[in-house]
């Protein structure tokens, strides 16, 4: 036994192993009383063990890092033949058992994403995986004892079969590992350095700035399963012996992970992410119509859209941001177009659309790990959200054309300002919201603004605020951010007629977009409770720290005290009752001041290191044994000191405690007043978004226009993107009645006046400042139809005049349904023949004329249109066009009444620099039709075929 343990000693490694075994021996001596069988076992585990450590050497010696093997690694790693295991008879169930979860490998997705390596490092790993062993990518399972006499790879391995799609992060101390094919992926993304184990490839990842890896994780599109440790026994201080069980999922959807702030708070202001939501869109039975379901998992929320086209679902897809994947029933990803720009998705069948949400609730939560009963169920109010095509002219969708919301605001204003006024102009809200909006902005731009109180805005994370309380994982930081936020609001509720109007209307549009139906006395009865909630428990924060005595400023001392003291001043002392913590802090000071003023000890053997790891405090050139990570011993210090470091970390542990469970009880209680938290949270957006918006607009020259009018007439307009420069800038006055058709030159800015009178119409309707002068008036429209640019969608198989046809239809649906309307159609009737496309044009212009809405088209088929036009019809439309000097043609951007008869197609030609003879053989064949006309050949009353055409420009070229 004596050489056994020698033996042992000098080999580490052997005496992990024989550890067990040991134990094993001295119960068998002891209960059976027989000492013949150890031996036997000693030699029969000595041979285990050097067949182990062989088999261990063998697979070290593997080639890991050859880059050029990647895609012959991942095509043929599979097949090559293992050798039959020799396992005893005793493990043969065990081996089994394995095989078979073993069968199930490494899922398609992670396969995908190894083939895209690009680190040199994670390439070469890729030969040390085995692919289909094991969801891994590792063969064998178990590392050493680990929780419940089990071995600790055997529970990761059982994570990652529980949850194949998702990154494992197995909290270990102070890091977080990952093991297999984790681990090659954390390589690639994090940068993180490999350690090649016996038996699996892993790396590790401190615990500090968790969040930020977590950052980057989940912008590549990854899920991250952190598995945390705990300890059964609350009174056991150590994490020897631990378990471990899962915390959180975090993905796109729910980012922020809300056990990694602490009760410190610094991740919650500078590392948070706004979550994104889980989308869903399906077809109604009678295929004409789409609903859209969304699950916001950190907000705890599922809403319904009601049913709209497939044009309004995607440009309210495109507000959304939704995550990867997406579920769709009856569409396919072609049929979303660029309002997805992600390429997968996950079909679903046989779902209702009453019971679609559900179904989308019950994939987000077995997935994510959550409880369904939290979610709370709203439906989104009656909108008619814009086009993702009106969106795209008008620039709300990143594109060509000039974007409208970084007009709206400065350069400098933050991106959640920019978003969420994006998702306003997306998502146009009902009359009374508008109304509200408008109010607002010309409170900030009547008033004197410098009274108001100054609200700070909780973008960041502030729809993972609900679930941090419910999970009870606040920071002091978190809450002291909420208490301002609910002082600043309710400071807005003073008895002035002005402010108080001005906080109804802010909470009218916050309850818009929070679909709430939360009151405004209930709001205000809840912000005071949970206000009052945090200012009992939260001390101020000009709380004096306790004092450092000025022998121990700038020394490791001061540094241990502080790294200890941070728990203090995070709530209030008559809740954690700190005075013991106090004591044994003061003691311990005297003992080092006792140590200092010690003429017994050589001045130069008095300085005191701090060992971070360990939090203890050693005199210096006296380290710690190797591997010993306790208090030491008394030779290494004073007893003094030993003692009062011992009693204060022990204090320091049971008041972390106190403060960590007061905090939680908080965070519980204020859980109950989550709904008014978040309203105020939404009302801090909106007040701070208009307000940006409103002195921008100001400074800009833009106006708030009159509302409820009975026509569109523009006073001063100018286009969004440019400034108002009377100098540069050309401004038009138009008026704007039933339908108007609009005939220019190429490129005389008919597209751009189309263009701004949408916006303005748009953003007055919203109640935002316009690019035009405050005598505008507007009519209120329920629906915008901008259609500019067409092209062509070869992935749906439709052509550009199939596009135009289907736009032409959806403003044809909303007549028939009876809505206020704008549409604006840009060069009807382009994508066919000019005799075609003009008959169809005169179809549709009568019946939308005929409605009375405010539809504005433009066309190069004028002279056609007035060809086959009756009287009758002629006098329902109005004829606009713009200015163009008569000698020289160039464009004055200036809008008249009439036609413009000509098209200056032969100079924009010349201006892009077309071969000049091709432009001189057209004008002249463009001559030769011109002087058929003047001669009476040509009647102007009838129309002419494309046969008698060609033969009239062949005549012309023979002579």
């Amino acid at each position: 036994m004596l050489w056994a343990k020698r033996t042992a000693i000098a080999c580490p490694l052997r005496w992990f192993c024989y550890r067990s075994l040991f134990g094993q021996l001295r119960r068998t001596y002891t209960v059976e009383g027989s000492e013949h069988n150890w031996q036997q076992i000693l030699a029969n585990a000595r041979a285990r063990t050097k067949s182990r450590r062989n088999k261990w050497m063998m697979d070290d010696s593997r080639p890991l890092d050859n880059p050029t093997a990647i895609e012959t690694t991942l095509t043929n790693m599979n097949k090559q033949p293992r050798a039959p295991s020799k396992r005893t008879s005793a493990t043969a169930t065990a081996t089994t058992e394995i095989a078979i979860h073993q069968s199930e490998g490494v899922c398609e997705e992670f396969r995908r994403r190894l083939k895209c390596l690009e680190n040199t490092i994670a390439k070469g790993l890729i030969e040390s995986l085995k692919l289909d062993a094991s969801p891994l990518g590792i063969a064998r399972e178990g590392t050493g004892p680990g929780p419940g006499g089990q071995k600790m790879l055997d529970h990761i391995m059982a994570a990652k079969r529980k949850h194949p799609n998702c990154l494992i992060a197995w909290r270990n101390g102070r890091f977080y590992e990952f093991h297999g094919v984790d681990a090659v992926l954390t390589v690639e993304i994090l940068g993180l350095h490999p350690v090649r184990g016996p038996l699996s490839l892993s790396t590790a990842s401190s615990y500090f700035g968790m969040q930020d890896k977590l950052n980057r994780l989940v912008a590549k599109g990854l899920s991250v399963a952190v598995y945390e440790q705990y300890t059964p026994d609350e009174q056991k201080k150590e994490m020897v012996g631990t378990k471990r069980k899962l915390k959180q999922i975090v993905t796109p959807a729910s980012p922020n992970y809300v056990y990694a702030i602490g009760v410190d708070g610094n991740v919650f202001s500078n590392s948070l992410s706004n979550p994104r939501p889980i989308v869903g869109v399906m077809r109604t039975k009678d295929k004409t119509q789409c609903v859209l379901s969304e699950v916001h998992v950190e907000s705890r929320q599922v809403v319904s859209t009601c049913s709209n086209t497939l044009e309004g679902i995607k440009g309210l897809l495109h507000s959304l941001d939704a995550v990867t994947p997406i579920y769709l029933q009856d569409l396919s990803l072609a049929d979303l177009g660029d309002c997805y720009s992600a390429k997968e998705a996950i079909k679903v069948r046989g779902q209702t659309v009453d019971g679609f949400p559900e179904y989308l609730l019950r994939r987000a939560c077995d997935h994510l790990s959550l409880d369904a009963k939290h979610f709370r169920k709203t439906d989104r109010p009656g909108i008619n959200p814009l086009d993702f095509s009106t969106a795209a002219a008008l620039g709300l969708v990143p594109g060509h054309n000039p974007s409208m919301v970084d007009s709206m605001v400065p350069d400098s204003a933050p991106q959640y300002v920019r978003d969420y006024l994006k998702r306003i102009c997306l998502t146009p809200p009902l009359r009374e919201v508008r109304h509200s909006v408008r109010q607002i902005c010309h409170f900030h731009a009547t008033d004197d603004t410098t009274c108001l109180p100054a609200i700070k805005p909780m973008w960041r994370g502030t729809r993972s605020v609900s679930a941090y309380l419910e999970q009870g994982c606040p920071s002091q930081q978190l809450l002291r951010n909420v208490q301002e936020l609910l002082q600043g609001v309710l400071d807005l509720c003073t008895p002035t007629y002005v402010v108080e109007s001005l906080t109804r209307h802010l909470f009218i549009v916050a309850m818009h977009y929070r679909n709430s139906s939360l009151e405004f006395p209930a709001l205000i009865e809840g912000l005071q409770s949970a206000l009052s909630m945090i200012q009992k428990a939260i001390p101020p924060p000009t709380l004096p720290r306790p004092n450092i005595p000025d022998d121990f400023k700038d020394t490791d001392i001061e540094r241990f005290l502080n790294a200890n003291d941070e728990y203090y001043g995070k709530i209030q002392d008559s809740i954690v009752c700190p005075n013991n913590w106090l004591k044994a802090r003061q003691g311990l000071v005297q003992a080092l001041l006792d140590f200092y003023n010690d003429t017994r000890i050589p001045s130069n053997a008095k300085k005191i290191k701090y060992v971070v790891n360990d939090n203890i405090l050693l005199i210096e050139g006296q380290p710690l044994p190797k591997g010993q990570k306790a208090m030491p011993k008394v030779d290494r210090t004073t007893q003094a000191i030993e003692i009062a470091v011992r009693r204060y970390r022990d204090e320091t542990d049971t008041f972390r405690t106190n403060v960590s469970t007061a905090l939680q009880a908080l965070a519980f209680k204020l859980h109950g007043h989550v709904d008014c938290i978040l309203a105020a949270v939404e009302i801090s957006l909106v007040h701070t978004c208009l307000h940006i918006h409103s002195v921008h607009a100001l400074e800009k020259g833009w106006a708030l226009p009159v509302l409820d009018a009975d026509i569109l007439d523009l006073k001063g307009a100018w286009p969004y993107w440019m400034s108002n420069d009377t100098t540069k800038v050309v401004t038009n006055d138009v008026p704007w009645r039933g339908l108007t058709i609009i005939t220019a030159p190429n490129m005389a800015g008919k597209t751009t006046l189309m263009r701004t009178t949408g916006t303005v119409a748009l953003l007055g309707n919203l109640g935002f400042f316009v690019p035009a002068k405050p005598e505008t008036t507007i009519p209120y429209f329920e629906v915008f139809l901008v259609y500019t640019g067409l092209h062509d969608k070869p992935l749906e198989g439709k052509s550009s005049y199939h596009i135009e046809a289907q736009q032409c239809a959806n403003i044809g649906r909303h007549i028939d349904n009876d809505i206020s309307l704008l549409a604006i159609l840009d060069e009807l009737g382009k994508g066919t023949t000019p005799d075609e496309g003009a008959v169809l044009a005169v179809a549709l212009m009568e019946d939308w004329a005929r409605s009375g809405n405010t539809i504005l088209v433009s066309t190069h088929l004028w002279e056609e249109i007035r060809s086959i036009a009756t009287p009758t019809w002629m006098e329902m439309v109005t004829w606009k066009c713009l200015e163009v000097e008569p000698i020289t043609g160039r464009c004055l951007y200036f809008v008249k009444d009439g036609v413009c008869d000509h098209s200056n197609a032969f100079e924009v030609a010349s201006t892009a620099r077309l071969p000049a003879h091709i432009v001189e053989d057209a004008e002249q064949v463009m001559q030769a039709i011109l002087d058929q006309q003047r001669k009476g050949r040509k009647s102007q009353s009838a129309l002419t075929s494309p046969e008698q055409v060609m033969q009239a420009i062949l005549d012309q070229q023979r002579k």
